[in-house]
């Protein structure tokens, strides 16, 4: 699972680019709703600087279990170190009638990226997707009960 969010992270930055930017087939398509709630909920927790997380990564093992009973499906913080940020923690969110899980990624830079997932979709499509709107970008994709959304102000360039 972070290789393959590494990858995604990667490929944003240098080479999918805007020309496989996609918002889905309709407004109202139930993966363009769950994108969408997942690039709202990186916006206001990003980018508050008092508590971004509810709990810390120094409570790394409590997080996951505690999220992992609200979700009741066992989750895991993807290592994203090799591409230069460390969680710092992590929030129970809302997702319409469902609980997700938010973990909050940060780089040297106090740049942030945050992974949110929940139960999946039914049908959901397991390709990787891109999104990308006023300067944040997404990738979501489904993979086996869950749906995820890695999102943040990753820059990505024309191919």
């Amino acid at each position: 699972m972070a290789a393959g969010i590494a990858l995604l992270v990667i490929g944003g930055a240098t080479g999918w680019g805007v020309t496989q930017y996609s918002t889905g087939t309709t407004a109202q398509a139930p993966e363009n709703q769950f994108v969408r709630r997942a690039l709202n909920a990186h916006v206001v927790y990003a980018h508050d600087a008092n508590r971004p997380v509810e709990l810390r990564s120094t409570e790394q093992k409590r997080l996951i279990n505690w999220l992992s009973d609200r979700l009741d499906h066992k989750l895991m913080t993807p290592d994203l170190a090799g591409k230069g940020f460390h969680l710092i923690g992590g929030r129970l969110v809302n997702d319409q009638s469902m609980r997700a899980a938010l973990f909050m990624y940060e780089d040297k830079f106090d740049k942030r990226v945050s992974l949110y997932v929940r139960p999946g979709m039914v049908g959901g499509n397991t390709k990787f997707r891109f999104i990308a709107e006023h300067g944040t970008v997404a990738f979501y994709w489904t993979n086996g009960p869950l749906t995820y959304a890695l999102t943040g102000e990753i820059p990505c360039t024309r191919s």
